[in-house]
């Protein structure tokens, strides 16, 4: 039997270039969350890096998540504020005696 024994899987390509495919992957799974498209996703991406998609590294693709993680938590917030009835709004909660 010959079985290597690898501390983590073997992935093609460049030192680090799995990392950057899977931050690309987050990066869209955020914006289809949204609602945006692959275009509006990739432009909002070069938007905030102030590189082209394809140039975006590593560093750049977590700023960008990160910027689309904030707009999601802001966007899931109003969701839930819009969903109040109107009625809930104007009588003002119990306080505890």
């Amino acid at each position: 039997m010959n079985k290597r024994v690898r501390a983590e899987p073997f992935r093609r390509g460049a030192p680090g270039q799995w990392e950057v495919r899977r931050l690309r992957a987050g990066v869209f799974r955020l914006g289809g969350y949204l609602g945006l498209d692959t275009r509006a996703v990739v432009r909002f991406g070069e938007a905030i890096s102030g590189q082209r998609w394809r140039q975006c590294r590593r560093d750049d693709l977590e700023r960008v998540l990160a910027d689309f993680a904030q707009l999601a938590d802001r966007v899931v917030l109003r969701r839930q504020w819009t969903d109040i009835e109107p009625a809930q709004l104007t009588v003002p909660p119990e306080r505890p005696i």
